[in-house]
């Protein structure tokens, strides 16, 4: 069935609401099987009506929505039965024979078991007690020798060495005064004739009568030569 459009527009009741329809959709499916009654249901739906957009229920004239469900009728003919099915001859039970309980054979008597003999009941082994152990000695505190502080030395004082002066040097002997040098001997004039015999650099010297020079009495010299010395 296609969609239906009830209109319904806002001053139907005075509110300025925008004018909408309710949309209804189409019937779907009878819940009925074939030759029953049932119900079928369709969408119901408020769009507005200028733009065809979903628009809240709210809007929409609840005294004219559309019915969503309804009563229906599957007019479809049933398929007929199925025929019954065939009827199989039961063949015949066989009579019971009521049941007989086997015979009883008497059991045979039971020899009673031999008493065994009363149990002796364990007695644990003597203990002998463990020999005291000895106690120790009483250790004897360690006490530390004494120690004898030795008696300090007395500090004898530091007394210098004495200081033997030295014996004072002996006065130096008195240096003797130079010998007065001998006078020059003022030479004689030279003998003309000997002094020629003298080489150059020397002088004839006549120490005159009783002066004895090397040997000589006169002879030649070095020029600064005095008579007494060379």
């Amino acid at each position: 069935m296609p969609n239906e459009r009830r209109q319904y527009d806002s001053r139907d009741v005075g509110m300025p609401v925008p004018a909408t329809e309710w949309l209804m959709g189409g019937w779907g499916g009878c819940s009925a099987g074939c030759e029953s009654w049932g119900t079928e249901s369709r969408a119901i739906s408020c769009v507005s009506t200028k733009t065809g957009a979903n628009a809240d229920t709210d809007y929409c004239n609840p005294a004219t929505k559309p019915v969503g469900d309804q009563a229906c009728y599957n007019a479809t003919p049933c398929p007929p039965p199925p025929p019954p099915p065939p009827v199989v001859p039961v063949a015949p039970v066989a009579p019971v024979v009521p049941w007989t309980p086997p015979a009883v054979t008497p059991a045979t008597p039971v020899t009673p078991a031999p008493v065994p003999p009363p149990v002796t009941p364990w007695t644990p082994p003597a203990v002998t007690p463990p020999a005291p152990v000895p106690v120790p000695a009483p250790v004897t505190p360690w006490t530390p020798p004494a120690v004898t502080t030795p008696a300090p030395a007395p500090v004898v004082p530091w007394t210098p060495p004495a200081v033997t002066a030295p014996a004072p040097a002996p006065a130096p002997a008195p240096t003797p005064a130079p010998a007065p040098a001998p006078a020059p001997v003022a030479a004689p004039a030279p003998v003309a004739a000997a002094a020629s015999a003298c080489p150059p650099g020397q002088y004839w010297y006549d120490a005159g009568p009783g002066t004895v020079i090397k040997g000589k009495s006169s002879g030649c010299y070095s020029i600064g030569h005095t008579a007494g010395g060379r």
